[in-house]
């Protein structure tokens, strides 16, 4: 059986996809908290810490700062499906961030330098970074929020690690990460089988902005 953190907790994909424009109001915080810019800026804060103090615990704490609670997994994806998916995120995805989560963040970001932080909107609209396991989140949420994305990478570079599934509710940002694995019907096509394996993804220039939905995610946040 694979690693908790390799198939559960961090879906560590090294993908190269062209880069969507900042968001509006990129430059000159403070950001609105419900912002992508706001979540990246608060990340980047925490991998920096990491950088500074080579501290586990500190990455722990911050990705724990993000789990879902059972009532709120159940608002986000409706009762029926949040009753589905919340035993397997409460007992192997939140246990994995608690338990794993600061050695694998630790290894990624200070022995491998992916510590540069970009937030990417996920949906329709961005078909070359949209795993089928972030599409049935989409389907699955109760009421349509944007979806967002956490790439981990070395700057200047377009490989990094990928963590799912980051969502704005009720004032707070929460991560589903690979809650997916429980959801009937989700498996993810773009998993590798380790965290090594490296995974192409089709160019952003396939999906025009123009096309994305109205409950489409807001542009991406750079660093």
């Amino acid at each position: 059986m694979r690693r908790l953190s390799l198939i559960l907790l961090l879906p560590v994909l090294l993908l190269a996809c062209e880069r969507a424009p900042a968001s509006a109001g990129e430059e000159g915080g403070p950001h609105p908290p419900e912002s992508p810019q706001a979540l990246r800026d608060a990340l980047q804060a925490d991998v920096q810490k990491l950088v500074e103090t080579r501290d586990p615990a500190v990455a722990t704490a911050a990705l724990s700062r993000y789990l879902l609670t059972e009532a709120e997994l159940k608002e986000l994806l409706g009762p029926e499906a949040g009753a589905q998916v919340w035993p397997a995120y409460r007992d192997v995805v939140a246990a994995g961030v608690k338990n794993e989560a600061g050695a694998v963040l630790l290894r990624e970001v200070v022995e491998n330098g992916r510590s540069e932080v970009w937030v990417e909107a996920i949906g329709p609209a961005w078909p070359g970074r949209t795993t089928r396991g972030d599409q049935a989140y989409l389907d699955a949420m109760k009421v349509k929020r944007p979806l967002y994305t956490i790439r981990l990478q070395k700057p200047g570079e377009t490989l990094g690690v990928r963590l799912n599934g980051f969502v704005y509710l009720d004032g707070h940002w929460k991560a589903l990460l690979k809650a997916y694995d429980h959801l009937g019907g989700a498996d993810e096509d773009a998993a590798p089988e380790s965290a090594a394996a490296p995974e192409s993804a089709a160019p952003e220039s396939a999906a025009p902005e123009s096309a994305a939905p109205e409950s489409a995610a807001p542009e991406s946040a750079a660093p």
